[in-house]
């Protein structure tokens, strides 16, 4: 198979993967907004805070812990027998030891938040916790293989089933123990479904445990990191100014991450899964990285900047005009979001390759950095400061890890990289200065206008200038093969796929109606 056939078929399983991911988190979502109508009817707001305390505690003490050892099983070229077992066992008594310290702290955390009947929730969820020791880890298989289909179905039966649970039990009890009970009754849905889609039975062992944590402990170092990185602005907004405006500075931050959280992170997930095989397979990497980077950017890229354009309505819409202080953190933080897409994709890269030692030296300099700007201009500009030392923080490490992956791929910037993305970049320069110009853009005044007409004309009209200039440049370059092409090629498989679909699904009902 030619190098171009194999990077084809690496993007198109990749594709499918990320488009599994998102359909899981567009499911989450779904199911928690239609859970979330039902139980604010049933329980009281003091329900939510307590659970919403205890799982912040419990998700802390966790991340805290979190080694990585599904990933570096995904990034094996050919693990046996043993290196499951290992894997399982690790497992577990990560999720025991975890258990203890959790059950340990449950009653101090309960007097710090002076919160009595916390101490028996976290004892809840510490029972809940352990019961993820025991998950099947030979479910790791599925996104070894790109059977991203068959994760979900792992992910979105336990969590379905534990939403009708919920309502149901809240409705009869009337008691914050229904949500409590949801998170227990979720875990024992997925560790029984685990055993259910994959044949492995585990059996305890330390074989090969040398070999995963050699690993695992820079994955940890790697998080505990990043556990600094993203606290440190929200303590130290929260420290230098209040709580409200905390609020305000956590909407804006949340908001302007859509299209990370939406797009990138679910792409980071399956290409890890890509770079893995590639690995295993003695390929090289670079097409992937170049034709992953070029094809995602056409999405992330002009989303990223058409969200800090239309900022102001955007949050008017969604949450009213009691928010507008969210306004220039959303914006100033939209425009550097553009550029996780390819630190995303280089960090998979350097994780699925094993180079995590100078991921964890990077980021430890960058924490330093970050915490400086914050400290330099969070006191001079206030949140629109804050946002502007992460985005300048963040920016610096996606494009130090993008170097860090480009070097070790040979990729040249004005070779490779500038003739793969120059097109979407002179696109999405188009679509912001016509708005800009047209006194739509940043800065405009919609006054006198619904915000629902603003919001949805502007973004309507940026969407148009983007697409007709892109395919406007593609044209006069003479349609060369590219991102527009892997990304029409896509299309048309999923429509080819969708109408096989229907077309199955047609004569049955045909035949239906016969009888």
């Amino acid at each position: 198979m030619s190098e171009r056939a194999q990077s084809s078929s690496t993007l198109a399983k990749t594709a499918r993967g990320t488009a599994w991911v998102v359909a899981w988190r567009m499911g989450t979502r779904t199911l928690g907004v239609i859970s979330t109508l039902f139980l604010v009817r049933l329980l009281l707001p003091s329900d939510f805070g307590l659970l919403a305390l205890a799982l912040s505690f419990t998700q802390s003490v966790e991340a805290l812990s979190w080694f990585g050892i599904e990933d570096a099983l995904v990034r094996e070229r050919d693990p046996q027998r043993s290196l499951y077992d290992t894997a399982f066992t690790l497992q577990l008594i990560r999720a025991i030891t975890l258990t203890l310290l959790i059950m340990a702290a449950a009653r101090p955390a309960a007097a710090f938040f002076n919160e009595p009947r916390l101490a028996v929730v976290v004892f809840a969820l510490a029972f809940a916790n352990l019961l993820d020791g025991f998950n099947n880890i030979g479910t790791v298989d599925f996104r070894r293989q790109f059977d991203f289909h068959l994760e979900f179905r792992l992910w979105i039966v336990p969590r379905f089933l534990g939403t009708v649970f919920v309502v149901v039990l809240a409705a009869i009890t009337h008691s914050y123990w229904a949500l409590v009970a949801s998170v227990v009754v979720n875990r024992c849905l997925k560790l029984a479904a685990g055993y259910i889609m994959h044949p492995y039975r585990p059996r305890l062992g330390l074989q090969n445990w040398r070999h995963l944590m050699s690993y695992s402990l820079w994955t940890w170092l790697s998080g505990i990191i990043g556990i600094l990185a993203g606290q440190s602005d929200t303590f130290m907004v929260g420290r230098l100014l209040d709580s409200t405006r905390v609020g305000f500075y956590s909407l804006g931050m949340e908001m302007a991450s859509l299209p990370n959280t939406e797009l990138v992170e679910p792409l980071g997930r399956s290409t890890f899964s890509a770079f893995s095989e590639s690995r295993r397979l003695g390929q090289s990497a670079a097409p992937i990285w170049l034709r992953l980077c070029g094809s995602a950017a056409l999405l992330v890229i002009p989303s990223a900047i058409g969200i800090s354009i239309v900022a102001p309505n955007f949050l008017r819409v969604g949450f009213g005009a009691g928010w507008d202080s969210s306004v220039p953190v959303l914006q100033t933080m939209a425009l550097f979001s553009a550029t996780g897409l390819f630190g995303a994709v280089s960090g998979a890269y350097l994780y699925a390759y094993g180079m995590l030692r100078q991921i964890v030296l990077l980021r430890a300099v960058l924490v330093a950095l970050r915490l400086a700007l914050l400290a330099l201009l969070l006191p001079r500009l206030g949140l629109q400061g804050a946002a502007l030392a992460i985005g300048i923080s963040a920016a610096i490490e996606q494009f130090a890890v993008s170097a860090m992956a480009c070097h070790q791929l040979r990729i040249g910037l004005f070779r490779d990289v500038v003739p793969v993305l120059w097109r979407c970049l002179a696109a999405t320069a188009v679509m912001a200065g016509v708005i800009q110009a047209l006194g739509l853009g940043w800065g405009a005044d919609f006054d006198d206008l619904s915000p629902y007409l603003a919001l949805f004309g502007v973004a309507l009209l940026g969407a148009l200038l983007y697409l007709a200039t892109l395919v406007l440049l593609w044209w006069l370059c003479g349609k060369p093969d590219g991102p527009e092409t892997d990304i029409l090629a896509l299309a048309r498989q999923g429509l080819a796929k969708a109408a096989s679909v229907l077309g199955r699904a047609k004569p049955q009902s045909e035949a239906q109606d016969v009888r």
